[in-house]
């Protein structure tokens, strides 16, 4: 069973807000594509992975989906980590495509449209965090389990090459369809229980205590300047801005579309950029709408949580997300 469900992590959502909005002109418009397309390609990775443990058996397994802790000296983070009464399992995955080549420097070379391109290597590093894992849990004096690792590639157009046929890569990298027949040779390895029902829940617990998400400022790290992103609702057919308000629908000058909640995703973008406490008129400025009434009639039906009189109303928005 999931403890902590697959989600699109803070940062993530962050990133598409900013890529969202932010005109194609922009100097850093570029790094900041880039930087998007490859987290998400890598959640989407990590999202296909649901099939897989769907076939687990909930009793058994504890599912943790991007556990960050801290460690001795730095944070170290978990794609996914399963807990079970026998052994962990630590899960990295890379949703690369293309020709990979695992060679005998310790080295992931990607082979993709003629260009090459050199990754740290996804064993060493999945190892390393069972190690910081390992310190995290003797910190505690929490039951040393046995803890186990594998790099789980997802994408459906990946080749995997070993250099060396006895290198311990070929146990230590799978593709997805292989993840399940992985796991049950680990079930087999490990037969007895290390750890009782009380132990496990308590250690679940402290996981999810001690969870702390990456947070980073990415408007320092792109130098982007908040005025730079454009406002408005978009359009959730084709995805332009800004769509136009009529008639208690909002309506899409591009293609036509038309929806009754649109502006929901516009207050969470809102949430993102600006916080998550805000006036009527600073959402209806946001969302491009003509009059007070109108922002106020579609505050008073999302039932959020507010303070203060009708002039000075503050709406808290983080339940929007």
């Amino acid at each position: 069973m999931y403890i902590k469900e697959i989600s699109k992590p803070k940062l993530l959502i962050e990133l598409e807000v900013i890529h969202s909005r932010l005109p194609g002109t922009h100097n850093h418009y570029a790094m900041i594509e880039r930087d998007y397309i490859n987290r998400l390609s890598g959640f989407k990775g990590e999202q296909s992975l649901d099939y897989y443990f769907s076939f687990l058996p909930e009793k058994d397994f504890l599912i943790f989906h991007s556990i960050r802790l801290k460690g001795a000296t730095h944070y170290f983070q978990m794609d996914f980590l399963l807990l079970t009464q026998k052994y962990f399992l630590i899960v990295e995955v890379k949703n690369l495509s293309g020709n990979i080549t695992f060679n005998e420097f310790n080295q992931m070379i990607q082979e993709r449209d003629g260009e090459l391109k050199k990754y740290d290597d996804p064993v060493l590093q999945v190892k390393h965090q069972a190690f910081q894992f390992k310190q995290w849990l003797d910190a505690r004096k929490l039951p040393q389990i046995p803890v186990e690792t594998i790099v789980v590639f997802t994408h459906p157009n990946v080749f995997l090459n070993v250099e060396q046929p006895s290198s311990p890569y070929i146990k230590n990298i799978v593709v997805s369809t292989k993840l399940l027949e992985h796991v049950k040779a680990l079930n087999r390895k490990y037969s007895q229980k290390l750890i009782d029902s009380r132990q496990i829940k308590r250690i679940s617990n402290l996981i999810l205590k001690n969870h702390t998400e990456l947070e980073q400022n990415l408007y320092e790290k792109y130098h982007i300047n908040k005025l730079d992103l454009q406002t408005g609702v978009h359009c959730p057919e084709c995805n332009r801005l800004p769509m136009i308000w009529m008639k208690g629908k909002w309506f899409c000058r591009h293609c036509n579309n038309i929806s009754i909640d649109a502006h929901l995703k516009g207050i969470s973008d809102y949430c993102f950029i600006h916080g998550g406490v805000a006036t009527n008129k600073q959402l209806r400025e946001f969302l491009h709408l003509p009059s007070e009434n109108i922002m106020y009639k579609l505050l008073m039906k999302m039932n959020l949580p507010k303070t203060g009189n009708t002039k000075d109303r503050l709406y808290f928005l983080s339940e929007v997300r």
